[in-house]
């Protein structure tokens, strides 16, 4: 992230009129940094309180949004759909030691004209109140769409196929943006 708060990272489309991905996570520098920790909602990396927003609305592009204050007005968090969408209209296959990064994660790729584009979300564990856990192995992202008042959906990944669920916003995730 630059001084201003902003980053420039690429994107990539991986189905027609899909959401534009950022090429790798808010808080990191290249695809295979884990980037930040936020509680939902928040901009506070790694914040070992969990605080989190705990309104009742969607917070995509409003003033909660993690990506949208951290990156700028074209980024903004993907909401649950996004995240079901993308698990629908993807092949994926878990890398090991991803571009001999030492780092794991989930290869995503586009279905037929958007075979030759993919991401790769990174096994960044979560914050569990100031511990990270299960680094290399595991990956939680959170979306912009609130469950109830301590929830709110994410996404998962591991060795399968990534699954959207619910969870404590208190829960330090990372965020993959996506372009406005």
């Amino acid at each position: 992230l630059s001084s201003a708060g902003r980053t420039s990272c690429d994107y990539v489309q991986l189905w027609k009129d899909g959401p534009k991905w950022a090429e790798f996570n808010v808080g990191a520098k290249s695809v295979v940094e884990y980037g930040g920790s936020y509680c939902w909602g928040h901009t506070i990396d790694r914040d070992n309180g969990g605080r989190y927003y705990d309104g009742d609305e969607d917070i995509q592009g409003g003033e909660h949004d993690t990506a949208k204050n951290l990156w700028g007005d074209k980024w903004q968090m993907p909401k649950k759909k996004d995240l079901e969408d993308l698990r629908a209209n993807c092949n994926y296959e878990w890398k090991e030691n991803y571009n001999g990064s030492g780092k794991n994660g989930l290869l995503c790729t586009g279905k037929g004209d958007y075979s030759g584009n993919s991401i790769f979300i990174i096994a960044a564990g979560y914050n569990d109140y100031g511990r990270i856990l299960f680094t290399e192995s595991t990956g939680y992202y959170w979306s912009s769409t609130p469950f109830n008042q301590d929830h709110a959906y994410r996404m998962f990944i591991g060795e399968g196929d990534p699954d959207v669920q619910n969870t404590s916003r208190a829960y330090g995730h990372s965020v993959r943006a996506i372009l406005k």
